[in-house]
């Protein structure tokens, strides 16, 4: 297996819009619409941007590339709204991971394609077409649960395609895992971070890493002695990229290494995860590269089939994660006594070179390209700007864990 896949990618949080429905009295609204294909199947090819599924698909003809993000409603750009002529139907209260809500306006899209399958009139909140998390990734919004629970979906990252259907055609051997969907019809299932641990969480195809244990029940799991001796380390800081931007306030998450992640009946052994302040725990994209999921919105079931039966382990890290600040990457959080902190590194600084890139002739994108693929480098050199002004320039090696 490949380095790359054995590292924490730097950028990895970055992309985690966390959106969630508030209670509003248009709630049921965002349900209307209908698949009008049955009996329908088709197999899509789809594009992977750290681990985020990217799918072509039509509004009323017109075709566009947007995500596939299970913990999200269906959203278009401002700028696809303008071109097929859509108008504003309702509005509904949307929140982000840093719990920060906007009035969102949404359309209907009177067709949607996806290969053969065919949807009417499906509510689309309206983004700005300048979100980075849209610029970054190329698209022009995103194909969500109220559309997708409708469906049944099997996902092949290593073919790089994705199956979708009115209902499951093949049915894996494996016996699945009970789907619950949330008002939005975002899918929920049960893990095991641990021995005699377990959760129920979103699985979310629009967070890049693989899962995210939120403090509320790392801290309920530890007081019960449910995961012992998993803690490497914590970080104060903020290092999500939300709906609507990065948090204001500090956070304190921890650095952990589970004794094993099993998910259906596979165990993936001794994963490196972060914890995280979000509302929920998460299951994410970074699945994809060790097997085929099927989520089956119609009957609610879940499979993961994995590729092969030696699970990957995860041996290294950085020490740091970056986040966005006044639309420029800064050092988001330190991982306490890690190589990082001990070169300098800390929470709040400015980065203003990545090895020999220098960020301020570059794009926030190509910012997080670059990061992404130092996954498979031992050592980076960061060139920093202190609050003072004062530019220091860091050298930080890879971590093993011991």
């Amino acid at each position: 297996m490949s380095k790359r896949h054995r590292a924490i990618f730097l950028i990895g949080l970055l992309f985690s819009p966390g959106w969630a429905l508030a209670q509003t009295k248009n709630q049921e609204s965002l349900l209307s619409g209908e698949l009008i294909t049955k009996n329908t199947s088709d197999t899509l090819l789809i594009a992977l941007h750290q681990n985020l599924i990217i799918v072509e698909a039509s509004v009323l003809n017109v075709k566009r590339k947007f995500l596939l993000d299970t913990g999200a409603p269906t959203v278009i750009s401002a700028g696809l709204q303008n071109e097929i002529k859509a108008d504003t139907i309702f509005t509904i209260e949307l929140s982000d991971i840093h719990e920060v809500s906007r009035s969102t306006a949404f359309v209907s899209l009177k067709l949607v394609s996806l290969g053969k399958l065919q949807f009417q009139e499906i509510p689309a909140g309206v983004m700005d077409a300048q979100n980075p998390f849209f610029e970054c990734l190329g698209i022009d919004g995103i194909i969500g649960s109220n559309l997708l629970h409708h469906t049944a979906i099997r996902i092949d990252s290593r073919a790089n395609q994705i199956i979708i259907a009115d209902k499951v055609e093949t049915t894996p051997t494996q016996k699945p895992v009970a789907l619950n969907l949330d008002q939005q019809k975002s899918p929920y299932l049960k893990i095991n971070p641990g021995p005699r641990t377990s959760e129920e969480l979103l699985f979310d195809t629009g967070f890049t890493g693989l899962y995210s244990l939120c403090n509320r029940n790392y801290k309920f799991f530890t007081n019960r002695n449910r995961l012992k001796k998993v803690e490497l380390s914590k970080g104060i800081g903020s290092s999500t990229l939300g709906l609507y931007g990065t948090g204001d306030n500090p956070d304190t998450t921890y650095l952990l290494r589970l004794r094993f992640l099993k998910v259906n009946e596979t165990k993936l052994s001794r994963p490196i995860i972060t914890t995280s302040p979000d509302r929920n725990s998460k299951l994410g994209a970074e699945l994809f590269q060790y097997g085929v999921i099927t989520l089956d919105y119609t009957q609610k079931r879940f499979w993961f089939e994995p590729y092969t039966n030696q699970m990957p382990i995860t041996e290294s890290y950085w020490g740091f994660e970056p986040s966005v600040a006044s639309g420029y990457l800064i050092v988001g959080r330190v991982w306490q006594n890690s190589n990082a902190q001990q070169a300098g590194l800390m929470a709040g600084q400015r980065i203003l070179m990545v090895n020999k890139m220098r960020l301020s002739a570059a794009s926030f994108c190509d910012a997080s390209d670059e990061l992404k693929d130092l996954a498979d480098k031992g050592e980076l050199t960061l060139e920093v700007e202190e609050a003072d002004g004062r530019v220091k320039t860091i050298s930080i090696k890879k971590e093993l864990v011991k």
